[in-house]
């Protein structure tokens, strides 16, 4: 399935959030969509624990950007978690 935030304004230079699960990007992963284009993509490490993920959002500033995790496939790390998501 698929977990989408509402629209917001970037207004930081950096977006980190915490990432976990699966490791192929095709298939689970985290995505930053700005003005409703995907253009930054992570997934975890095929293994449970969440890592910090640091994002350059700073040619985004001002623009609209949405956050949205997806793991459609039902297989071993065929998911991803999310937590913790902070502008900097």
């Amino acid at each position: 399935g698929t977990l989408t935030s509402d629209p917001f304004v970037i207004l930081e230079d950096t977006i980190s959030l915490l990432v976990g699960g699966g490791c192929n990007h095709l298939t689970s992963y985290v995505e930053l969509l700005v003005d409703s284009h995907p253009v930054l993509r992570a997934t975890g490490a095929c293994r449970g624990r969440m890592e910090r993920v640091v994002w350059d959002v700073s040619q985004f500033v001002n623009r609209s950007g949405i956050i949205r995790a997806a793991d459609p496939v039902e297989s071993m790390w065929g998911c991803i978690s999310v937590d913790d998501v902070v502008t900097s």
